[in-house]
C-alpha cells in the first residue's frame, strides 16, 4: 500500500496509517521498508510462525516484521506513532539471527554498487 499524500517526515506510519484508514489491512500484514530487497521466504515463513501467542514478530534486525491487523487497526486508527514504538510496547516475538539471504539496506547509490557490481540504472519518463 502507498500513501503518496503522507508527510514524508511520517516515514512508514503514515503509509500504515493510510492503510488502516482505508481498511485495507489483512488479519496478518508484513512490514518491510522499501529500500531493502524482499527476505526469502522461509524468513517470511519463521515470521508468521512466531506469530503464534504474539501479536508481532520481527527480525533481529529489525525487519522485516509481521503484525496482527488487529494491532495496527487498533493503533493507527487516529494517530500515526512510529511502527518501533508499537512493537516496542508489545508481546513481541524475536526471530534468532539468520542472515542468509538477507541484503542490507541500499540507501545510496554506493550501497547498489557494493551489493550488485554495478551502477544503478534508473528510469526517466
Amino acid at each position: 500500500f502507498v500513501a503518496p499524500d503522507r508527510p514524508a517526515e511520517l516515514g512508514p506510519a503514515g503509509s500504515i496509517g493510510a492503510a488502516v484508514r482505508a481498511g485495507v489491512l489483512d488479519d496478518v500484514v508484513v512490514i518491510t521498508p522499501v529500500d531493502v530487497l524482499p527476505a526469502p521466504r522461509a524468513r517470511l515463513d519463521a515470521l508468521l510462525a512466531a506469530l503464534e501467542g504474539h501479536d508481532a514478530a520481527r527480525s533481529h534486525r529489525g525487519h522485516p516484521v509481521a503484525v496482527r491487523g488487529s494491532v495496527l487497526r487498533e493503533r493507527y486508527r487516529a494517530a500515526d506513532p512510529i511502527l518501533r514504538d508499537v512493537l516496542d510496547s508489545l508481546a513481541c516475538a524475536r526471530l534468532p539471527p539468520d542472515d542468509s539471504g538477507v541484503l542490507g539496506d541500499l540507501d545510496t547509490p554506493e550501497d547498489v554498487v557494493a551489493m550488485t557490481g554495478s551502477a544503478p540504472r534508473f528510469l526517466v519518463p
